[in-house]
């Protein structure tokens, strides 16, 4: 559904409260930071440490994830 434009509700806010990796990181992601009329971005609160999943996630379906690794600490 990620990628066929679906008409999920769009969300401001993400709490990850469990683990995730791969493509259902990426789409978790994507769903929070799509934009919308009077919406830049979302944001994605980490209390389980999925840093290292999203970096890894982002290296696997993208052209490297550079902006996302310059983010993540």
């Amino acid at each position: 559904m990620w990628l066929t434009r679906t008409d999920i509700p769009t969300m401001k806010f993400l709490y990850v409260d469990k683990p995730m990796k791969g493509h259902n990181l990426m789409q978790a992601i994507a769903r929070v930071n799509r934009v919308f009329p009077g919406k830049e971005g979302g944001v994605v609160v980490d209390f389980i440490g999925i840093a290292q999943n999203l970096k890894e996630a982002t290296k696997k379906y993208t052209s490297g994830g550079e902006g996302v690794n310059q983010r993540l600490t």
